[in-house]
């Protein structure tokens, strides 16, 4: 979303089988009878040749860009990419002020031979030496973090993702977010109906967490360095800086605030009214920061196990001690770009407190 908003208003459907997915259905933003359906498991037809996808990007709050590596042996899907390629280019060649050249996408897939990345080559006790520069980063010599004191292991594995294999967001800190969102506001936006309508319909969805939890006391989760989900032990990583991509609308990927309010980027400018301090975090280094919120997760021996809605989150140990039970797993998001590493099952999305 951060180059390709148009990304964010294809809709993604999964057709289950005795509760297990198996299939994937998009729908054009486009046109809502332009659909495309394709397995979970392809056959060899289904696919074309392996390809290497390179991991990096540019920051959207300052000047800075990263690179972190190659996730070998992916195959792309035949199909799938060639209906991507007519829905991106048809949208972002159009799209007012951004006029992006054609281009070919591929929508790909994890082959059964890909591992994805090792994070701790990145990040933690065992990572490459720290260097802004991008030219050693691609090659294998240095690291855009300083995490050596974050607790990575040999078992976090990444797919796609910029950081860690989780993210997890609290929607009682959400809802806090939601209800400074029109607190700070200046008089003028809080006069106008379209900003406070926006407010009111602000989604946690525009922070792409994969988990979804509520029960906890406000921004508590950044505390957690080990809890239990189900039976599934987590280890809290790092919180998580933001983009600007939360202040954008998660279903059309246009800015989300009206064009008629004073700042548009309305969630960064009042969590870094909130919380000064949580932009400043030496360990991300410059191009990294920005506002704070949600928790990177790293996940010990999850692989088969499943979670589900309603499970318990036992906080086994914290930042500063302690430990109880009192939270409840409310969602989980599946993305079927990602490598799978737990089994879910949910049929029905519950978010307390919103619509």
């Amino acid at each position: 979303m951060r180059n390709f908003p148009t990304l964010a208003s294809i809709k993604v459907d999964f057709d289950s089988v005795k509760g297990n997915p198996s299939s994937v259905t998009l729908t054009s933003p486009l046109d809502s009878s332009d659909k495309l359906t394709f397995p979970l498991n392809p056959t060899e037809d289904d696919l074309a040749s392996k390809v290497a996808v390179e991991c990096g990007g540019a920051s959207t709050t300052s000047a800075g860009s990263w690179h972190l590596g190659v996730v070998k042996n992916c195959r792309s899907l035949r199909l799938a990419s060639k209906w991507l390629n007519e829905i991106l280019n048809s949208a972002e060649v159009d799209r007012p002020k951004r006029n992006k050249p054609k281009a070919n996408y591929l929508l790909v897939m994890f082959d059964e031979e890909s591992t994805g990345r090792d994070l701790s080559r990145y990040a933690g006790p065992t990572q490459m030496p720290f260097d802004e520069d991008v030219d050693k980063q691609r090659l294998g010599k240095a690291s855009p973090f300083k995490f050596q004191k974050v607790p990575i292991t040999k078992d976090d594995r990444i797919a796609f993702q910029d950081v860690a294999p989780i993210n997890l967001l609290s929607m009682v800190s959400f809802r806090d977010l939601q209800e400074n969102l029109l607190k700070h506001s200046s008089a003028q936006d809080k006069q106008d109906e379209a900003f406070v309508e926006a407010v009111k319909s602000y989604s946690p969805f525009v922070f792409r967490p994969n988990i979804i939890v509520d029960g906890n006391g406000k921004y508590d989760e950044e505390t957690w360095s080990k809890f239990k989900l189900g039976n599934i032990d987590f280890r809290g990583l790092k919180p998580c800086p933001r983009c600007s991509v939360p202040a954008r609308n998660p279903k059309t990927g246009e800015l989300h605030f009206p064009a008629s309010s004073l700042t548009r980027l309305a969630p960064q400018k009042v969590m870094r009214a909130m919380f000064p301090l949580k932009c400043v975090d030496d360990e991300w280094g410059v191009e990294w920061q920005g506002t704070i919120f949600s928790m990177h997760v790293g996940v010990n021996e999850g692989e088969g196990q499943v979670i589900r809605v309603g499970d318990e989150i036992f906080v086994k140990e914290r930042r500063g001690g302690g430990s109880f039970i009192i939270f409840k797993l409310v969602t989980i998001i599946l993305v079927f770009i990602m490598l799978a590493l737990l089994a879910v099952d949910s049929k029905e999305n519950i978010y307390p407190g919103t619509k």
